[in-house]
């Protein structure tokens, strides 16, 4: 994949870009539920116990 740039930020490849962008404590979390493809918002707020609608929008919205 060929790099791209981001609020004056160069990322080389999606993880990275994920990785810079979703929080801490939910970091591992969500991208276990992404693993496979992508997921719609209500399925990936149902798979991950405890984690608010704000912390999810804030990382996706």
């Amino acid at each position: 994949m060929k790099e791209f740039l981001h609020n004056n930020r160069i990322y080389y490849n999606p993880i990275e870009f994920a990785m810079a962008h979703i929080g801490g404590t939910w970091k591992i979390p969500i991208l276990l539920c992404l693993r496979n493809g992508s997921v719609r918002y209500g399925d990936l707020k149902k798979a991950i116990p405890h984690i608010s609608d704000k912390m999810l929008y804030t990382h996706f919205g």
